[in-house]
């Protein structure tokens, strides 16, 4: 019964291993993500810029886009996590 219990232990220090990979994975892949945005977004802000929009309405332009995507992103991540979760999850307890 003992090597059993710690069987258990082994596989469930092995999922969170692998689960904090996958969202280190996730992490990067969403910082890239963003850094190749603000990359394609240098030249469109250096016009406004050139054009005489100040810093604070080019601000206001780029968040007015970012924060209804964040907002819906959470939206959604935390709906599915309540919906898959919400009964509650178990590793071999």
């Amino acid at each position: 019964m003992a090597n059993y219990v710690s069987a258990i232990g082994d596989v469930r220090t092995i999922i969170y291993a692998l689960c904090l990979v996958v969202l280190t994975t996730v992490l990067l892949i969403a910082a890239i993500s963003m850094t190749m945005l603000v990359r394609d977004r240098i030249n469109k802000v250096a016009a406004m810029r050139a054009r005489g929009i100040t810093r604070r309405h080019v601000a206001v332009l780029l968040l007015s886009e970012a924060v209804p995507i964040a907002v819906a992103g959470v939206g959604v991540g935390a709906t599915l996590a309540l919906w898959y979760f919400g009964q509650g999850v178990t590793l071999g307890r």
